[in-house]
């Protein structure tokens, strides 16, 4: 791309397969200091569980290392404790190779291992996919007169095959249907078969229900694996060209009909949500977090003639940047102009296949109104927050319920605000058996708020419509007017308004997930606390702890 300055002649990206995935957060899963300080609280709570409890946490996160593990018939549970088991230089643990499997995260070869059966059903969620009995066959999306297998085949034992699988989104859905059993604090037994199992996490039945279903351009691969980059595309590659004919001959290579590949459209594998802040914190900790900052795949990255290069975890940043702002639309209307007050209109139309936000119960998002005067001064303002992300009501404290545990503190889901501590927040809240608000995901006893957009096209009569309903605060039903849209009116009482700035603003980590992180005691947690309270987001739109997904200014 030609930036225009003679000094930076070009900009260099790396889009290879590999490069992108490896700073996804799929990618950095195995390492991810956010899920690492999570699982050290679940396993505080229930110190009698903790090797259960890890193991069924990274079997998504440590899928790799944690499936290999059992595939070879080891006893036991496996444990974070091999994040950290690794070769010294000179002597190995026996362990070290699940550790770096671990470490990697979701790998590559999971998600090409993964075979059809009951993809989409619930015996796969929660992590439960099936893969390949025998190991040697790889899926992709390519038809098998297609593929040049002779690399894998000599380089990896590995055989290429065409897999429809690998573009259903029941692939991704494994991993995104969530279903955990409610355990007391201090459990100390796994749970038994009669346990109660809740939904953690319902992205892929928020999807099955939306409109999203009808076209394979907005399956999960088809919206988190672009195959353009920067309006430009499709996108072709040969993808694996490891040496062909068009090289320099060398003795005893393979035939060019063999080992030369055609140049195919590929999707990108950016898999990137708004986790903004975790990526921040592997750009600018990468030793304390495991990762090297050299990019091999991205040319004249360091030194002097590094003018021009993007390294692939900025790339990433970029990328969810994009994402946001195609995730929201938010428009904003004056119905009223008084002395002493405006009356603004505010519409959101959730643009994602599902809701919004989705993901891990413990996302949120919530809409800013700033009016100001001619001078620029705020006069009046709902949804107001401090440097930390917290949100500040009318006397400049955080709202009562911001680390309440008392449910009804929350804020309700308003469709009129006409004070400075009323804030429409989009999200899922939850208590535990002992009735306070809760985000440990095996404490999930009862929902009490799940307001949050959901996606266009979803019908109460839908699949799944009893796992992805919305709850007012309290827990009743209900169902908005037009499902994928929200409306609210804002009655603004101050004089000498002269605009009011409207944004809708996003926090993966919203400041109580973090409190309720600080109070278990453990080096997970110190290393999270120390990364959040170092972590550098100024000039990016997670500035001030909340990512900017879409704003407008009314006059």
């Amino acid at each position: 791309e030609d930036t225009g300055d003679p000094d930076v002649p070009h900009n260099k990206y790396n889009l290879a397969v590999f490069g992108e995935w490896g700073t996804s957060m799929m990618g950095l899963a195995g390492r991810d200091p956010i899920f690492h300080a999570q699982l050290e609280a679940e396993q505080a709570l229930r110190p009698e569980i903790k090797d259960w409890t890890a193991d069924l946490c990274l079997s998504c996160h440590q899928v790799a290392g944690q499936r290999q593990f059992h595939l070879d018939g080891n006893n036991g549970h496996f444990t974070a404790k091999y994040t950290y088991d690794k070769s010294n230089g000179k002597t190995q643990s026996p362990a070290a190779e699940y550790g770096a499997l671990g470490r990697d995260g979701v790998t590559c070869t999971v998600c090409h291992q993964i075979t059809p059966e009951g993809l989409g059903e619930p015996e796969t969620f929660t992590g439960k996919f099936n893969i390949n009995a025998e190991p040697g066959t790889m899926w992709g999306p390519f038809a098998d007169a297609d593929i040049k297998p002779y690399y894998m085949q000599q380089s990896m034992a590995m055989q290429p095959r065409f897999g429809k699988q690998i573009t259903d989104s029941g692939l991704c859905g494994s991993c995104h249907t969530i279903n955990l059993p409610v355990l007391p604090r201090d459990a100390s037994a796994p749970p038994g078969p009669d346990a109660k199992i809740v939904h953690e996490q319902t992205t892929y039945l928020e999807w099955l229900n939306s409109d999203f279903t009808d076209s394979p351009d907005t399956t999960c691969q088809g919206c988190h694996m672009p195959n353009m980059f920067k309006g430009n595309g499709p996108l072709k590659s040969r993808i694996a060209n490891v040496e062909d004919e068009n090289f320099p001959y060398i003795d005893n290579r393979a035939d060019g009909s063999l080992i030369t590949p055609e140049e195919k459209e590929y999707r990108r594998h950016t898999l990137v949500g708004l986790s903004l802040v975790a990526n921040r914190m592997f750009q600018q900790f990468p030793e304390v977090l495991g990762i090297t900052t050299l990019d091999p795949g991205t040319p004249l990255t360091y030194g002097p003639s590094a003018k021009g290069a993007v390294h692939r975890l900025t790339l990433t940043q970029q990328e969810m940047e994009q994402i946001a702002t195609e995730t929201v639309a938010l428009d904003a209307s004056v119905t009223s102009r008084t002395a002493t007050g405006w009356d603004v209109t505010v519409d959101i139309q959730n643009l994602a296949g599902h809701k919004f936000p989705s993901g891990v119960g413990f996302r949120r998002a919530f809409i800013q109104v700033i009016a100001e005067n001619a001078d620029g001064q705020t006069v009046w303002a709902s949804g107001a927050t401090d440097g930390a992300g917290v949100i500040l009501g009318s006397n400049g404290e955080a709202l009562p319920g911001e680390f309440s545990l008392n449910w009804q503190d929350l804020q309700p889901n308003y469709s009129v605000i006409d004070a400075q501590d009323q804030v429409l927040i989009f999200e899922s809240r939850h208590i535990n058996d002992e009735g306070n608000l809760t985000t440990s995901f095996l404490g999930l006893a009862k929902e009490v708020k799940d307001n949050r957009l959901l996606p266009k096209g979803w019908q109460p009569d839908g699949p799944y419509a009893d796992e992805t309903q919305l709850r007012k605060l309290g827990g009743e039903l209900f169902n908005p007017a037009q499902p994928g849209s929200r409306n609210v009116r804002y009655q603004i009482n101050a004089n000498d308004i002269a605009q009011v700035r409207v944004r809708l603003l996003y926090q993966s980590t919203p400041p109580y997930y973090l409190r309720d992180r600080f109070q278990t005691s453990g080096p997970e947690t110190d290393r999270l606390h120390y990364l959040a309270s170092y972590v550098n987001l100024d000039k990016t739109i997670a500035e001030d702890w909340a990512v900017e997904v879409a704003s407008t200014t009314v006059k």
